[in-house]
Order: structure tokens, then C-alpha cells, then sequence
């Protein structure tokens, strides 16, 4: 969905919200602190009660890599979450669209006519070696 932040309100740059939520285990509020750095990852137990174990696999680079895209493209992410509920992860990126200058009908309309005239040289081009035309001539 499409959404402009306060910050961005006033300077008129449309943003676009991608949200990925889940219902797992959730992450405490003591990892939320350190989930985006490299090589970091967030503690394996829930509870003990509800003996809900969550196993780690990888290096703990993923969310670090997201962030720093976000950053090169003047974004950002964030998380929400809560044990034993789940989390939602927010990437808020600029959204702005190149204006067009010409409609995909124009352009496909332009390749079309580009095909059509390449074909058209070729034969003519195979035609006047196949009848001699365009040979070289002898000297006489």
C-alpha cells in the first residue's frame, strides 16, 4: 500500500510501505536492539512455559543487508514485535514515477516499424544479389 509519512509530507515525496508480518515467536525488546547489525541474531527461547523454541539458521546478515539498501535508496526499515505474538517488519522506501513520455501503444507502434523496415532492407539486399543487380560491372 501507498502511504506519505509526516516527514515526507512536507516535502511532497510519496513513500511506499512494504510490510512483512508474521505470527511466530515474536522478538523481545532486547533483540529488537540488535537484529539489524551484521553477524547478530536475536536469542533462541520464548518462554520456557510454552517450551516454543526457534532454532537460527544463517549468519545474522539479512536483516543488516536490507537495511543498508534501504539506506542507499533513502529509505528505512523498522520493526514492531512482541513475544508470542509475531512481528512486522516495515521497509519505507521513496516512491516517485518518470513521467512518460510516450504510451507503451507509441512505443511498440516505433519497434514495429523498425522491424518492418529492417526486413524490407534485407530482402531488397538478398533481391539485388539474387538478379545480379548491385554486381560489379567488367571493364570494358
Amino acid at each position: 500500500f501507498f502511504r506519505q509519512p509526516q516527514a515526507a509530507q512536507s516535502k511532497s515525496i510519496p513513500m511506499l510501505d512494504l510490510k512483512v508480518i508474521d505470527t511466530g515467536v515474536g522478538i523481545s525488546e532486547e533483540d529488537q536492539l540488535i537484529v539489524f547489525e551484521k553477524f547478530r541474531q536475536g536469542t533462541s527461547a520464548m518462554s520456557e512455559g510454552d517450551m516454543m523454541k526457534r532454532e537460527h539458521s544463517g549468519s545474522g546478515l539479512g536483516l543488516s543487508i536490507v537495511k543498508e539498501i534501504c539506506k542507499m535508496l533513502e529509505g528505512e526499515i523498522s520493526l514492531q514485535s512482541q513475544l508470542g505474538v509475531g512481528s512486522t517488519f516495515t521497509v519505507r522506501l521513496p516512491w516517485t514515477l518518470e513521467p512518460r513520455t510516450r504510451t507503451e501503444s507509441e512505443m511498440m507502434a516505433e519497434i514495429q516499424e523498425f522491424s518492418k523496415n529492417r526486413v524490407a532492407k534485407a530482402a531488397a539486399h538478398k533481391a539485388g544479389r539474387e538478379d545480379g543487380a548491385g554486381a560489379e560491372k567488367p571493364a570494358g
